[in-house]
């Protein structure tokens, strides 16, 4: 693993990398993979973008009733080897005007499908709908992207600007 980055209460975002540094195949929007960690498997939606052959990202919830799965994979640290399936995609996106929401870390492979519409301008808009301000992921890469103008947030103890 490359990186381990805090992105909201309780949700960690990794950043995979092959070990070997080799290029790994274009993922589509709403793709995912089974990551296979500490003996579990465990599947994970890949929030980068479809473009990028250096690297998955995913984000993780910790769940306070899980079975392992989310707590084996936050206690993975920088540097640590997981072992990744090939790509699945039971969430393809077609391509067509879209209003797509999401709500906490269900943000993951919708985040990657906002940007892949936007890349090809395409007219989309996302809500993020959140229970607490504290708990939503990837709000900064979002008001940063070319599409933030167009995502709106709201949230239970008052909407973000």
């Amino acid at each position: 693993m490359a990186q381990k980055i805090l992105e909201a209460d309780d949700i960690v975002g990794f950043e995979l990398r092959p070990i070997d540094n080799v290029q790994i195949p274009p993922i589509s929007a709403g793709s995912h993979r089974r990551a296979i960690t500490l003996r579990l498997m465990r599947q994970y939606s890949l929030c980068n973008h479809s473009d990028e052959t250096h690297r998955d990202m995913i984000g993780v919830l910790r769940d306070p009733h899980s079975r392992g799965g989310s707590t084996a994979t936050l206690e993975l640290q920088e540097g640590d080897v997981a072992q990744i399936s090939q790509l699945r995609n039971h969430f393809p996106l077609v391509h067509a005007r879209r209003l797509l929401f999401a709500g906490g870390i269900g943000i993951t492979p919708i985040l990657c499908m906002t940007e892949v519409l936007a890349h090809a301008a395409r007219t989309s808009t996302g809500t993020i709908a959140r229970a607490h301000l504290q708990k939503s992921p990837f709000r900064d890469r979002i008001n940063n992207a070319r599409f933030g103008r167009r995502v709106y947030f709201h949230f239970d103890d008052g909407d973000a600007a």
